[in-house]
């Protein structure tokens, strides 16, 4: 099965320099754990609740005044657009991931599972 048939997309997508509360405020209205953070054109990183949670709530740090960029999931584990959605959730399963970028061949973010 194809992923992006199974993925959200177009994937939320938010920029380094956000504020972590413009971020949350993305999650929330979407109903979603995790952000794309994306610099020109390319995946850079993920923001996901358990982000938020260590590396924000815990160290008592201002979700207004702290940048995405100081607290995301650098270069992230990522999925071809061609892998088959099986492999996907295995992959996610054995490396206990939440969620997964689904990107192209040249590194532009497509959806997340």
């Amino acid at each position: 099965m194809n992923l992006l048939k199974i993925a959200r997309k177009p994937p939320l997508i938010v920029s380094p320099q956000d504020s972590v509360m413009k971020a949350v405020n993305k999650m929330v209205e979407i109903g979603v754990g995790a952000v794309a953070v994306e610099e020109n054109g390319k995946l850079v990183g993920i923001f996901t609740e358990r982000d938020l949670q260590t590396r924000v709530v815990y160290k008592h740090l201002s979700a207004l005044e702290t940048q995405v960029s100081e607290v995301m999931t650098r270069n992230p584990h990522k999925a071809p657009v061609e892998m088959e959605a099986s492999a996907a959730f295995e992959y996610m399963t054995d490396k206990h991931f939440r969620h997964l970028p689904i990107v192209d061949t040249n590194g532009k973010i497509l959806g997340m599972l």
